[in-house]
């Protein structure tokens, strides 16, 4: 029996919603460089991240904000393997081998620029309003990385936000891609992480 495929792009469309809505993982991952190795590692990783930080999730996603958390399966190399590898590259030569706690690690997206381009983004986001307000374009798009690790029992937090531009209003050939943006929020977070937990003053 012949099948209706009028009735395919419909099914298509909606498929990612269903992931949303039930909680899976969709099939989409963002890809950054690859990981380079120095070699040398002497400092060790432990991954203590909570099991609902490794999984994707929506923050009210009835509201329609347009914000979610990356899983892990969302990133290309993983996290854990890109804060291990960006860790012992640099870490200072002073410093002796170490054992770091990876406690958090989480990468909140917020495509409320692109979706609203411009428009009443208060109405639908406040995040887009206060990055709309804070010198970005109003069809920006972020990440923000936010990492929690420790060090003998020592707990230090770090930040970083990565922009970018996607969508189909975007019209500037020179935007940052969203790879670019998600590689600047975790390569910056991890680099304050070092910052501050390697480099005591």
């Amino acid at each position: 029996m012949k099948q209706n495929s009028s009735k395919r792009p419909f099914a298509f469309a909606i498929l990612p919603f269903i992931s949303i809505a039930t909680g899976c993982t969709p099939m989409w991952s963002i890809k950054l460089d690859p990981i380079t190795n120095s070699g040398v590692e002497r400092i060790t990783v432990t991954d203590a991240r909570p099991a609902n930080e490794k999984a994707f999730r929506t923050v009210d996603f009835l509201k329609l904000t347009y914000q979610s958390f990356l899983g892990d399966s969302n990133i290309v190399p993983d996290r854990v393997s890109l804060f291990k590898a960006k860790v012992n590259q640099l870490a200072p030569a002073h410093v002796a081998s170490t054992s770091v706690v990876l406690e958090h690690f989480e990468v909140l997206r917020d495509t409320s620029g692109s979706a609203c381009s411009g428009c009443g983004l208060a109405a639908i986001s406040i995040p887009a309003a206060i990055i709309a307000t804070s010198g970005n374009r109003p069809s920006d798009d972020y990440f923000r990385c936010t990492i929690s690790a420790s060090i003998n029992g020592i707990t230090t937090n770090s930040e970083a936000v990565g922009t970018y531009r996607e969508g189909a209003f975007v019209k500037s050939s020179g935007a940052k891609s969203a790879s670019a943006g998600l590689q600047q929020c975790m390569d910056s977070a991890i680099s304050a992480w070092v910052e501050a937990a390697l480099h005591p003053r």
